[in-house]
């Protein structure tokens, strides 16, 4: 039996973005709340 599959911790959305991705452009946008936001959150606080 062979090696074992690991799951990356940076998974990607439909947006193809990781959440610290998400979380650099709410950052320049200038977004409130976003230290609390979980990835989803950060999607559609950035309507992707």
């Amino acid at each position: 039996m062979g090696g074992t599959k690991t799951m990356s911790r940076t998974t990607t959305s439909r947006s193809g973005r990781t959440k610290e991705q998400l979380y650099a452009e709410a950052k320049r946008r200038n977004i409130k709340g976003r230290s609390t936001m979980t990835k989803a959150q950060l999607e559609r606080a950035l309507r992707y």
